[in-house]
């Protein structure tokens, strides 16, 4: 049975979101939101574009362009190789640090070579550079990044980014 997610969460101006009803139950002071979750959620709520068929707890179909809740009311939000597939990626990482209380988790994967094992699916590709250039322009926030995971045993190129963003004068929880 479907029941309302965390009515604390949701800007009053969103339409109704619904998820499954352990999700009435969380605290919200610990809450992880993963946007772009796919069929391999992480968070507390779970956030996808597409339908997904059941089985993912609390999931909510949401753009993650424009997400339905209120600001600063996840302690952590995560986002794993969605950003890649949205129009505008600025507005998609705005979103993520708009309800995040004090920590984003950005990974994407990144363009080590022009078109080199680009994916159809990815309207962007990404260098650590054009991140950063994107994550300057978020009001009041540090971040560190990482590379992670390797092509080929042969020839350790890595595939993906990881950016941990933090908004400055927040203790994380």
């Amino acid at each position: 049975m479907m029941k309302q997610v965390i009515p604390s969460l949701l800007e009053s101006t969103k339409p109704v979101i619904t998820a499954s009803a352990s999700a009435r139950s969380l605290s919200t002071r610990s809450l992880v939101l993963d946007v772009g979750c796919g069929w391999y959620p992480q968070g507390d709520i779970n956030v996808d574009i597409e339908k997904r068929k059941d089985g993912i707890p609390n999931f909510v179909k949401a753009d993650g362009q424009h997400l339905p809740f209120r600001d600063n009311v996840f302690a952590l939000v995560n986002s794993q190789h969605a950003i890649e597939h949205t129009p505008n990626p600025f507005l998609f990482l705005k979103e993520l640090f708009r309800v995040s209380q004090c920590q984003v988790i950005l990974r994407c994967p990144w363009r080590f070579e022009r078109n080199l094992h680009r994916h159809p699916d990815h309207l962007h590709s990404f260098n650590k550079k054009s991140v950063e250039s994107m994550m300057k322009l978020l009001p009041d926030c540090v971040y560190s990044s990482s590379y992670t995971g390797l092509l080929f045993d042969f020839l350790p190129l890595p595939v993906e980014m990881e950016f941990r963003i933090r908004k400055v004068n927040v203790e994380l929880v």
